[in-house]
C-alpha cells in the first residue's frame, strides 16, 4: 500500500468524503492506496474487496502472478464500502466491476474530481489543462 504520511491522509480521506457519488470517491480512494491509473482501476470486480473493506486485490496486466493484496486504511473503509454497497444495491454480479462509470468519456468525470480533491491519478500529467494549453498555443 502507498501510505502518505497520516495527517496528510487524513486530510485526503476527508476530502474525498465529500465527493457526492459512491463509485467515484470509492474508485479515488481505490487509486490512492493502490497508485493504479483509471484503465487498471477499472478492471477491480466487486468480489475484489472483501466484505469489510479491509483488503482489495487488484490485477496484473498480464498474469495472476502480479495480482495484489492491498490492505484498506481506516479511513478509506467507508468510501469503498459504498462503493461496494452501491454495486450491491444495482444488482450487479459480484464479477462485475466495482467502478463501472470510470472510463466513460475518456474518465474525465473522475479526473475532475480527482483535480477537485488533489489526487493525482497515475499514467495523466498533475495539470492536464496545463498541458493542452501548451500543446494547443502556437507560441511555443
Amino acid at each position: 500500500m502507498r501510505s502518505p504520511a497520516t495527517p496528510l491522509a487524513e486530510e485526503l480521506f476527508t476530502r474525498l468524503h465529500r465527493v457526492a457519488h459512491p463509485v467515484y470517491a470509492g474508485a479515488l480512494a481505490a487509486a490512492v492506496i493502490t497508485g493504479l491509473d483509471i484503465d487498471r482501476l477499472a478492471q477491480i470486480r466487486g468480489v475484489d474487496l472483501d466484505e469489510h473493506a479491509c483488503v482489495l486485490k487488484t490485477h496484473g496486466r498480464t498474469s495472476h502472478r502480479a495480482c495484489r493484496i492491498h490492505p484498506v486504511p481506516g479511513l478509506a473503509r467507508p468510501l469503498l464500502g459504498a462503493a461496494a454497497a452501491h454495486h450491491q444495491l444495482s444488482a450487479r454480479p459480484v464479477g462485475a466491476a466495482l467502478f463501472p462509470m470510470i472510463t466513460m468519456r475518456g474518465g474525465s468525470e473522475l479526473t475532475t474530481h480527482a483535480d477537485a480533491c488533489g489526487v493525482n491519478l497515475a499514467g495523466r500529467a498533475k495539470h492536464p489543462a496545463h498541458t493542452a494549453a501548451k500543446s494547443l498555443s502556437p507560441h511555443r
